[in-house]
């Protein structure tokens, strides 16, 4: 069977922590990884060399990302569509299971127009996966200065009429990424309040419950919060983009590979 050729961004300058674990990953499993050079804002897939072959796995960043999307070509080798992995249209599954469950969607321009207390605290987030923006909480006087910045602006990621999601402050006592394949956890992390790879087993079970009742594609990543003494899902990503901070990237690229080269 032919092996899964991993198809990775390379790092700017010196190579990346992410780049040698993905090096070290391939290798221990005999997958072949071949560096693309991604030019920004370039909608075309980068050159890729001519004997790559399916199967294939890409990862980079959003620009090769979605250029792989637009190809005929290379779009088996991602797992993400942008209309899925948006938190509207998750919450629609999840409810309640997610930390911002009360969260609307409101434009800048929109929420000032609120006039809510200065000292009070919201979290704000564009209503995607592309990176724009991370997610942040604020004031209200923060982000009526953060608006300030950019109201006029029209060229700049967030503009004065892009849908973002606001949602109530929430205390957050730890966090965790879930790696998942077909519904089961292959690789996972705390990263706040520190990196460490250990996950506590009831949120495994939590990210396969919530896997089960609906997935945006076989291949995710999920972000689970601790809050206020319960488990609570942050956000989807796309798992051709994602982190690792302490998981075991070895695991993640033997089960991908395992499953793009039987599909």
């Amino acid at each position: 069977m032919k092996k899964t050729t991993w198809i990775v961004q390379a790092s700017k300058g010196a190579t990346s922590p992410t780049l040698t674990a993905l090096k070290n990953a391939c290798a221990a499993c005999d997958a072949p990884l071949v560096e693309v050079r991604v030019i920004p804002f370039l909608e075309e897939m980068p050159d890729v060399p001519p004997e790559v072959e399916w199967p294939f796995f890409i990862y980079g960043f959003t620009t090769l990302i979605l250029s792989a999307l637009r190809s005929d070509r290379w779009r088996k080798g991602v797992f993400f569509d942008p209309a899925l992995f948006t938190p509207t249209a998750y919450h629609q599954y999840y409810g309640d299971r997610m930390l911002n469950d009360g969260m609307t969607v409101a434009t800048p321009s929109e929420i000032e127009a609120w006039g809510w207390a200065a000292e009070r605290k919201l979290f704000i987030r564009p209503n995607d996966d592309l990176k724009r923006l991370a997610g942040q909480v604020m004031t209200y006087a923060e982000f009526c200065s953060w608006f300030d910045g950019f109201r006029d602006a029209t060229d700049t990621e967030i503009q004065a009429d892009t849908p973002l999601i606001v949602a109530p402050y929430r205390q957050i006592t730890a966090e965790w990424r879930l790696f998942l394949l077909e519904g089961r956890v292959i690789g996972s992390s705390q990263y706040q309040p520190e990196a460490a790879p250990f996950t506590p087993p009831e949120v495994f079970a939590y990210a396969e419950a919530a896997a089960a009742e609906w997935s945006p594609a076989p291949a995710f990543v999920m972000d689970i919060a601790s809050s206020e003494g319960a488990l609570k899902i942050i956000e989807l990503n796309c798992i051709n983009g994602s982190g690792f901070y302490q998981a075991n990237v070895g695991n993640i690229v033997r089960e991908i590979s395992r499953y793009q080269e039987i599909r």
